[in-house]
């Protein structure tokens, strides 16, 4: 198996999402999209361009904020980071499970 060549990462808000292409030393694509599907279809262009070298790590500000809530709510630190850590997988395993995309 041939090394990735690049990275993408993704920062999601509410109303866009920044994504940047990096090939370990240089930013390669630097871009912000709407939250429409025809930014979205820009997005996955950028993707199809890079094909297998691409690995994708996206930011999500649900899990930051639950982690948060979790915090207020008197949990310590580690306890916080499990209920979080418990979401998130529970989160990822129904998206493969259903054959579905992060919303």
């Amino acid at each position: 198996m041939d090394p990735l060549k690049y990275f993408c990462g993704v920062d999601v808000s509410k109303d866009f999402f920044s994504v940047a292409v990096k090939n370990g030393k240089f930013v390669v694509k630097d871009k912000i999209f709407a939250m429409d599907k025809e930014e979205f279809e820009g997005f996955e262009r950028i993707v199809k361009d890079f094909k297998e070298e691409l690995l994708i790590g996206m930011e999500s500000t649900e899990i930051f904020n639950f982690l948060t809530k979790k915090r207020s709510e008197g949990k310590s630190y580690k306890e916080a980071v499990i209920a979080t850590s418990t979401k998130l997988l529970r989160t990822i395993y129904a998206l493969l499970n259903e054959n579905r995309c992060f919303k």
